[in-house]
């Protein structure tokens, strides 16, 4: 994930601790508030990073949370 060469890391350096983003599948019953709320993120952000329009979701699609 860092593409370290080796186990020695220095001060200051940034290292990335867990992917920043991750793919939910939605199941029946789902909402876009509700899995909001489960991943700390908002409705508008789901919105933002899935490019929907509206707040319609359909079982077995697959939305990234960032």
């Amino acid at each position: 994930m860092n593409d370290l060469s080796d186990t020695m890391i220095h001060p200051g350096q940034k290292l990335n601790l867990q992917d920043p983003q991750q793919t939910y599948t939605v199941k029946s019953g789902d909402s876009l508030w509700a899995i909001a709320d489960k991943h700390d993120t908002t409705v508008k952000q789901l919105m933002t990073a899935n490019h929907l329009d509206s707040d319609l979701i359909y079982p077995e699609d697959h939305l990234t949370i960032k």
